[in-house]
């Protein structure tokens, strides 16, 4: 029964919460993903954050390829493996987008330190006497919502387990073999996150995307060589 309706249940609490946060738009300030410098940052957001969405298009999209790849991963693995798949490529690319702007953040304050302690950085910032450049507050005020980094985990984990299947971009009327489209998909987002091009718009969180199909190879290629055990009756 849970099988059945985990994906049902994923989508539904998605759609809930993005109409919340239409109702209070305060949710998404607290729910979405700060880095921990920012005052906003609270634990549990690396969690809530997979469940928010900047737009309706944002939230179609995630949700028709969470159904789409989803549905046959579910069916082959089960619940726990899917959950581990799903919210373990979420929190992965989380991490890999948190781990280069707090890796940003800390080598700007390490040289406006320059021997002096962090606190007093932090003072003369806030006070203004202490100039940072403005790729800084850029890192420092970046926050991260959606669960793309998951269904990029799906798509990496789908390409692998159905690797002949064709699929295409939307209007595309051309097909590609997901191991293909997935490799190719990945591709673009490193290109844009090493170049800063970004043909499908701005504030697109690539290392999130990179980071949630990069678990969903491994886990998948894992359990292609430890496949699940089924347990047989054993007539007496």
């Amino acid at each position: 029964m849970i099988k059945r309706y985990f994906i049902h249940a994923l989508i539904a609490l998605n759609v809930l919460m993005f109409v919340g946060c239409q109702v209070m738009p305060e949710l998404a300030g607290l729910l979405a993903h700060y880095q921990p410098q920012h005052p906003h940052y609270r634990h549990w957001q690396w969690l809530s954050s997979l469940f928010l969405h900047k737009d309706i298009m944002h939230l179609l999209m995630n949700m028709y390829a969470l159904w789409l790849f989803g549905t046959p991963l579910l069916q082959t693995w089960g619940t726990r493996r899917f959950a581990l798949l799903y919210f373990g490529s979420g929190l992965t690319g989380s991490l890999l987008d948190t781990a280069w702007h707090s890796w940003q953040i800390e080598q700007t304050l390490h040289t406006l330190a320059n021997g002096a302690s962090r606190q007093w950085v932090w003072q003369q910032l806030e006070a203004g006497t202490v100039q940072a450049p403005m790729a800084f507050w850029q890192a420092l005020n970046s926050h991260s919502i959606g669960a793309s980094g998951a269904v990029f985990g799906l798509l990496a984990a789908f390409s692998l387990r159905f690797a002949d299947v064709r699929l295409s971009l939307f209007l595309i009327p051309v097909s590609f073999r997901a191991k293909y489209f997935a490799m190719a998909l990945v591709g673009y987002e490193i290109f844009a996150q090493i170049s800063g091009i970004s043909v499908f718009g701005a504030n697109i969180n690539h290392l999130a995307h990179i980071g949630g199909a990069l678990l969903g190879w491994a886990l998948a290629a894992w359990w292609k060589m430890r496949p699940r055990r089924r347990l047989r009756m054993v007539k007496p």
